[in-house]
Protein backbone atom coordinates (compact mmCIF):
# COMPACT_ATOMS: atom_id res chain seq x y z
CA UNK A 1 0.00 0.00 0.00
CA UNK A 2 2.31 2.58 1.22
CA UNK A 3 4.56 1.73 -2.32
CA UNK A 4 1.46 2.91 -4.23
CA UNK A 5 1.29 6.13 -2.16
CA UNK A 6 4.49 6.89 -2.95
CA UNK A 7 4.13 6.03 -6.74
CA UNK A 8 0.95 8.32 -6.52
CA UNK A 9 2.83 11.19 -4.80
CA UNK A 10 5.67 11.45 -7.49
CA UNK A 11 2.99 10.93 -10.27
CA UNK A 12 1.02 14.42 -8.89
CA UNK A 13 4.59 16.00 -8.24
CA UNK A 14 5.64 15.06 -12.01
CA UNK A 15 2.45 16.52 -13.50
CA UNK A 16 2.10 19.61 -11.24
CA UNK A 17 5.68 20.61 -12.51
CA UNK A 18 4.79 19.65 -15.87
CA UNK A 19 1.89 22.74 -16.00
CA UNK A 20 3.85 25.07 -13.64
CA UNK A 21 6.62 24.80 -16.47
CA UNK A 22 4.61 24.95 -19.35
CA UNK A 23 3.12 28.20 -17.97
CA UNK A 24 6.59 29.44 -17.04
CA UNK A 25 7.90 28.91 -20.91
CA UNK A 26 5.03 30.85 -22.46
CA UNK A 27 4.97 33.43 -20.19
CA UNK A 28 6.37 36.76 -22.70
CA UNK A 29 7.23 39.73 -19.99
CA UNK A 30 5.66 43.01 -21.61
CA UNK A 31 8.65 45.40 -23.50
CA UNK A 32 9.33 48.30 -21.99
CA UNK A 33 8.29 50.16 -24.76
CA UNK A 34 4.95 48.91 -23.88
CA UNK A 35 5.15 49.91 -20.18
CA UNK A 36 5.29 53.60 -21.55
CA UNK A 37 2.76 53.37 -24.04
CA UNK A 38 0.44 52.28 -20.93
CA UNK A 39 1.63 55.58 -19.47
CA UNK A 40 0.28 57.53 -22.03
CA UNK A 41 -3.11 55.93 -22.29
CA UNK A 42 -3.86 56.89 -18.62
CA UNK A 43 -2.94 60.75 -18.96
CA UNK A 44 -5.81 63.35 -19.65
CA UNK A 45 -5.37 66.98 -19.70
CA UNK A 46 -6.30 70.24 -21.17
CA UNK A 47 -3.64 72.75 -20.25
CA UNK A 48 -0.85 74.58 -21.50
CA UNK A 49 3.08 73.41 -21.18
CA UNK A 50 4.91 75.25 -18.69
CA UNK A 51 8.02 74.11 -18.98
CA UNK A 52 9.89 71.51 -21.14
CA UNK A 53 13.29 69.93 -20.53
CA UNK A 54 15.51 67.08 -20.46
CA UNK A 55 15.31 65.49 -16.96
CA UNK A 56 18.14 65.03 -16.01
CA UNK A 57 17.45 63.02 -12.66
CA UNK A 58 15.65 60.41 -14.63
CA UNK A 59 17.30 58.99 -17.28
CA UNK A 60 17.72 62.46 -19.20
CA UNK A 61 14.50 61.12 -20.42
CA UNK A 62 12.51 64.36 -22.73
CA UNK A 63 9.37 65.87 -20.21
CA UNK A 64 6.84 68.06 -20.22
CA UNK A 65 5.04 69.61 -17.30
CA UNK A 66 1.58 70.25 -18.58
CA UNK A 67 -0.71 72.56 -16.28
CA UNK A 68 -4.37 71.85 -16.46
CA UNK A 69 -6.89 74.52 -16.94
CA UNK A 70 -9.54 72.63 -14.99
CA UNK A 71 -8.06 71.68 -11.95
CA UNK A 72 -4.28 73.56 -12.01
CA UNK A 73 -2.58 70.31 -11.26
CA UNK A 74 0.52 69.84 -13.14
CA UNK A 75 0.69 67.02 -14.65
CA UNK A 76 4.50 65.26 -16.00
CA UNK A 77 4.95 63.22 -18.83
CA UNK A 78 7.94 61.49 -20.24
CA UNK A 79 8.64 60.92 -24.03
CA UNK A 80 10.21 57.54 -23.24
CA UNK A 81 10.50 55.27 -26.06
CA UNK A 82 8.23 57.10 -28.13
CA UNK A 83 9.05 57.33 -31.73
CA UNK A 84 6.68 59.96 -33.92
CA UNK A 85 8.99 63.11 -32.96
CA UNK A 86 6.23 64.85 -31.07
CA UNK A 87 8.12 66.28 -28.06
CA UNK A 88 10.77 68.50 -30.44
CA UNK A 89 7.40 69.86 -32.13
CA UNK A 90 5.63 70.92 -29.02
CA UNK A 91 6.40 74.30 -27.71
CA UNK A 92 6.75 76.02 -24.39
CA UNK A 93 3.23 77.88 -23.67
CA UNK A 94 1.82 75.72 -25.94
CA UNK A 95 -2.04 74.56 -25.33
CA UNK A 96 -2.22 70.64 -25.48
CA UNK A 97 -5.41 68.29 -25.21
CA UNK A 98 -4.82 65.15 -24.33
CA UNK A 99 -7.97 62.51 -23.92
CA UNK A 100 -8.24 59.21 -21.81
CA UNK A 101 -7.39 56.12 -23.35
CA UNK A 102 -5.44 57.56 -26.44
CA UNK A 103 -2.29 58.16 -27.92
CA UNK A 104 -3.18 61.60 -29.64
CA UNK A 105 -2.08 64.74 -28.87
CA UNK A 106 -3.82 67.89 -30.06
CA UNK A 107 -1.41 71.26 -30.16
CA UNK A 108 -4.11 73.82 -29.94
CA UNK A 109 -1.59 76.66 -30.46
CA UNK A 110 -0.43 75.32 -33.64
CA UNK A 111 -3.47 73.85 -34.78
CA UNK A 112 -1.84 70.22 -35.21
CA UNK A 113 -2.48 66.73 -33.90
CA UNK A 114 0.44 64.33 -32.88
CA UNK A 115 -0.21 60.57 -32.86
CA UNK A 116 2.10 59.14 -30.33
CA UNK A 117 4.06 55.89 -31.96
CA UNK A 118 5.43 53.05 -30.03
CA UNK A 119 6.97 49.98 -30.57
CA UNK A 120 4.33 48.06 -29.36
CA UNK A 121 1.85 45.31 -30.78
CA UNK A 122 0.23 44.38 -27.46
Amino acid sequence: MRKYSVIIFLGIIIISLLIVSSCHWSFKPKKPECFEKENMLYLEFNGEVIRKFRDHDNHNYNALIVEDFKNRKKIKMFFINEKSGSFNLINLEDTLVKKLNTLVIIDVSQKKEFKLLYDCDE
